[in-house]
């Protein structure tokens, strides 16, 4: 018995004659110019007839689309929509950007504090820290406490004799500048109560500004939100009490993006049925391409056709691949694995039957399927929830 390997390499052999063989036979009539119209002629009739039914089924693709379009409208109206999200009809386009009218709101808003919380209110700051951290002058009394706040001498109290840049003369007592707490010598150095009154300033000021922002806040929570849905304007139902701008959609823009949401659901539900119902009453069938994973309409007789070449191609498939399985368990194949010859199989890796030198018919999607379509409603509106 001859081995797969010397079996192989004769079948390729002989296919390789066959082909040169096949190959002098039509020069020779190239040659003599027998049969050159007789090849044209049937070479260019199955073209043609490709061409012909693929034009006829662009065509019906084109029926398909009307219908499907025409069906959605009548199915699916702006109005409807407008009506479920509670949009009063006609929907507009806003009038203002958000940008305006949260800028026009800001401007309102200062303009209201203004009023409320006055300037002027902050000059009455510096009277009160320079009341509060006024020097004491010789002569006066005064009263304070040593740093620690205990002890039976903690408390000073009586006439000021004398001051010096280091220590203070307050009745017999004589008391050390480093002894003093630092607001106590704010009455008593101008260095330090000058810091002093400008740390209450600053305190007073940011308590003030304060009572403006919670002011303004307060009133943004109320304007805001009323100004953009006078501009029809609707917040994202997911965040009902959100101030940020990005929140806010355009009525028009929450319609149009509900109103394509459900026309691809419908054109999603009633395609199949139109698809079918109008390629089969014209003589059209859907075809499976089983090593490809593919479907493909086409007329009867093409389709018919075009099964016996998948079956052709599945039984060659199965064919080499025991062949293949049996050279890899042969006694040679398992002592040289490294110079064995792959299994044969068409350039490019595939066994399919369609155009493109691997045979495979490319996948089939008619113009307007939604399997190619992007999904509506663009950014937010409200992503893929229903109200």
């Amino acid at each position: 018995m001859r081995s797969p390997r010397v079996v192989f390499a004769s079948a390729v052999l002989a296919l390789i004659l066959g082909m040169a063989a096949g190959g002098l036979c039509v020069s020779a009539r190239a040659q003599d110019g027998w049969g050159e119209e007789e090849t044209k002629g049937e070479g260019g009739g199955a073209a043609g007839e490709e061409e012909a039914w693929r034009q006829e089924r662009a065509k019906l693709e084109e029926v398909i689309n009307a219908r499907v379009e025409e069906e959605v409208k009548n199915s699916v109206s702006e109005k409807a929509v407008a009506e479920m999200l509670h949009l009063a009809w006609p929907v507009r386009k806003p009038p203002k950007e958000k940008d305006e009218i949260a800028a026009q709101i800001e401007k309102e808003l200062e303009q209201a504090s203004a009023k409320t919380f006055p300037d002027s209110t902050r000059r009455e700051f510096e009277k009160e820290a320079e009341e509060k951290y006024r020097i004491h002058e010789v002569g006066e009394t005064v009263a304070f406490m040593l740093r620690g706040g205990q002890g039976p001498n903690a408390q000073v109290k009586g006439k000021l004799y004398d001051k010096t840049t280091m220590r203070l003369k307050v009745g017999g007592r004589y008391i050390l500048r480093d002894d003093m707490e630092e607001e106590s010598q704010a009455r008593f150095w101008e260095d330090t109560s000058d810091e002093f009154r400008k740390k209450l300033i600053r305190v007073r000021n940011v308590q003030y500004d304060g009572k403006i922002k919670a002011y303004q806040d307060q009133m943004r929570a109320t304007r805001l939100p009323e100004a953009l849905r006078a501009a029809r304007y609707i917040c994202d139902p997911r965040k009902p009490k959100s101030l940020k701008l990005e929140n806010w959609h355009a009525e028009a823009d929450v319609l149009d993006a509900f109103y394509k949401r459900q026309s691809a659901e419908k054109e999603k539900e009633i395609r199949p049925q139109i698809t079918e119902q109008v390629f089969t009453s014209n003589g059209f069938v859907l075809v499976e391409d089983e090593i490809n994973g593919t479907k493909e309409w086409m007329p009867k007789k093409e389709a018919a056709s075009f099964r016996e070449r998948i079956r052709e191609l599945l039984a060659q498939r199965k064919s080499e691949e025991a062949a293949n399985k049996a050279a890899q368990t042969s006694e040679w194949g398992a002592t040289s694995e490294e110079g064995m010859e792959p299994a044969m199989a068409p350039e490019g890796g595939s066994m399919g039957p369609g155009p493109g030198g691997s045979g495979q018919p490319a996948p089939y999607r008619a113009p307007g399927q939604p399997g190619g379509q992007r999904k509506p409603g663009g950014e937010n509106p409200f992503d893929d929830n229903q109200w």
